[in-house]
């Protein structure tokens, strides 16, 4: 039974995709590559992304649902199946001075933040989907159909859920730090590349990049949500 948590603007949400059963959802880079294109498409224009991780058969994610006004900023483009949209260029239309011009025909975003969000979710999945009918002949439902969702408290939840789900292909045992994985927020944090994700909102969790990467060592036993080691910068 889907537990019936609602998208808020504003919150930050720890968001898992599951494959369906047994299904391995990624054989190859190829398939992440592509997923990973698709969340930049799907996720960015509904929410910022501050952490993911493209494993087999699910995917991490830490998600805040843009506040209405920035959704109707973006859902035209959106709907217009115009918009090339990168982590850095959402500060453009977070500014409180964007200038908002509709084109003849459209109205501006008026439905539920809950609603666009989840239509955002089912959009990658299908998407991914479709893709992977064409490649590998597969039919049938890939994805779990339930939902698992997670609402994160203060920064210092946020950001051991942010190890967390770096260190997950080391818990996994797919590598042996999660440096070694390419498909996680972990290079683009580190690099500040700002691709899909706003890397200085979680730099500044953590308070420096010197402090990042040293949490980010996987000694034996530490993949928890709370590993008692970490001291994270809570302001």
């Amino acid at each position: 039974m889907e537990k019936k948590i609602p998208f808020e603007s504003g919150l930050y949400y720890h968001e898992i995709l599951k494959a369906n059963s047994d299904t391995i959802l990624f054989l190859d880079d190829e398939d992440r590559r592509f997923f990973r294109n698709k969340m930049r498409f799907f996720i960015l224009p509904c929410c910022e992304i501050l952490s993911y991780v493209i494993l087999g058969n699910h995917v991490h994610l830490i998600i805040r649902p843009h506040p209405t006004l920035v959704l109707s900023r973006l859902s035209i483009q959106y709907h217009l199946m115009d918009l090339n949209l990168y982590a850095s260029d959402l500060e453009e239309y977070l500014r409180e001075d964007y200038i908002l011009e509709l084109p003849p025909g459209l109205t501006p975003f008026e439905g539920s933040v809950d609603e666009q969000i989840r239509a955002c979710i089912r959009g990658l999945k299908h998407s991914y989907s479709q893709y992977q009918a064409k490649k590998y002949e597969r039919t049938g439902m890939q994805w779990n159909p339930e939902r698992f969702t997670k609402v994160l408290g203060d920064k210092d939840d946020i950001g051991r859920t942010v190890l967390y789900i770096h260190k997950n292909p080391v818990y996994h045992g797919m590598v042996h730090q999660p440096e070694d994985w390419q498909f996680s927020s972990f290079h683009e944090i580190r690099n500040r590349e700002d691709r899909l994700v706003r890397s200085g909102l979680v730099l500044d969790i953590f308070g420096h990049n010197d402090q990042f990467l040293q949490e980010h060592v996987a000694l034996p036993g530490d993949y928890g949500r709370k590993p008692s080691r970490i001291r994270l910068k809570v302001s």
